[in-house]
């Protein structure tokens, strides 16, 4: 293991009657609680984790309190105490919460097609998060409690999106499963360093070597782009966000244009310290963030045990990524 590395179980919450129902939950506080079905789950899942790991020294969830009726369970097993972290919260679906996906988009039809755009820095009405917002708050959380916890082994528990948040930021793709009740997901998290800090101030401008061109949405959102920048030592992939009916968003990493009188913002997709850790993490390796550190995604949404017992569909493994 990885110097200083900091080991995170990360399961999502049991179930919820607004699962049943298809309704997204979002971030309404303190959101629904667990069902029968939920709780079940949540045994279960203890008695796999008793399988796997002999001992955990903190155990961190969601303020939410589907996450904090599941993390109790958990905890009570391992004579732990749970510690409450706002930024495990599922992400904001601003307009959406409440909704049903089926009633959703005749109901908020602008926040519907945010939420299923492909632009990452476009917000849900109402409140909500962007795909970016989302992501850099779920990366900075876990590098957050890895700080507070170095070398050691914390249970986490969280939500459906951020499961899809931890694979994106984790391993740089977007998953499409859907993520199961109780699944369990394996990180390893190392915070960034003051030497780290040193090396991201250090590190040369980047210079935009190609932009595709940009496609106006229909409902005038912002849309978005893909750039490809370079330094002296490696190349990295970054996210742009261009904004054709506002004012250029201020960029701390570049600059570019994507289009006539369009200014753009953009984001590194988990800038690589090298060619070396860029390979790593294209097999699945360490990552490293843009807020810093490095995150490596050993295991991803594993709800086989739970499959086997029937308390989760082995079917709903294929379904779509929008979680709630």
């Amino acid at each position: 293991m990885t110097v200083g590395a900091t080991e995170l179980v990360l399961v999502r919450h049991g179930e919820t009657d607004w699962n049943k129902e298809h309704r997204m939950q979002g971030q309404q506080y303190p959101g629904p609680p667990l069902n029968e079905q939920g709780f079940k789950q949540c045994q279960v899942l203890c008695q796999v984790l008793q399988q796997r790991y002999s001992s955990f020294d903190a155990v961190v969830s969601s303020d939410l309190l589907r996450a904090t009726q599941t993390a109790d369970v958990l905890a009570a097993a391992y004579g732990l105490q749970v510690t409450a972290h706002p930024g495990l919260r599922e992400r904001h679906f601003g307009l959406l919460q409440g909704l049903t996906y089926e009633a959703a988009p005749a109901a908020q039809p602008q926040a519907w097609a945010v939420m299923q755009g492909s632009c990452v820095a476009s917000r849900i009405p109402g409140g909500g998060e962007s795909l970016q917002e989302l992501d850099e708050r779920i990366a900075a959380a876990l590098l957050d409690i890895a700080a507070a916890n170095p070398g050691k082994r914390v249970l986490l528990v969280s939500h459906g999106g951020v499961m899809h948040a931890v694979h994106r930021v984790a391993r740089g793709s977007q998953a499409t499963d859907k993520v199961a009740n109780c699944c369990i997901n394996a990180i390893m998290a190392v915070p960034c360093s003051s030497t780290q800090q040193q090396q991201q101030q250090q590190q040369p401008s980047l210079q935009v070597e190609a932009v595709s061109a940009h496609t106006a949405a229909a409902d005038q959102f912002d849309s978005c782009c893909i750039a490809k920048a370079s330094s002296n030592s490696h190349s990295i992939d970054l996210q742009v966000n261009c904004n054709s009916t506002a004012a250029c968003v201020p960029s701390s990493c570049c600059g570019a244009n994507c289009g006539e009188n369009t200014k753009c913002s953009c984001r590194a997709i988990a800038p690589f310290a090298s060619e070396h850790e860029g390979a790593a993490a294209a097999a699945g390796g360490w990552r490293q963030q843009p807020c810093g550190g490095r995150l490596l995604l050993s295991q991803w949404n594993d709800g086989h045990e739970l499959a086997s017992h029937g308390f989760v569909d082995a079917l709903s493994f294929g379904g779509g990524f929008k979680e709630a």
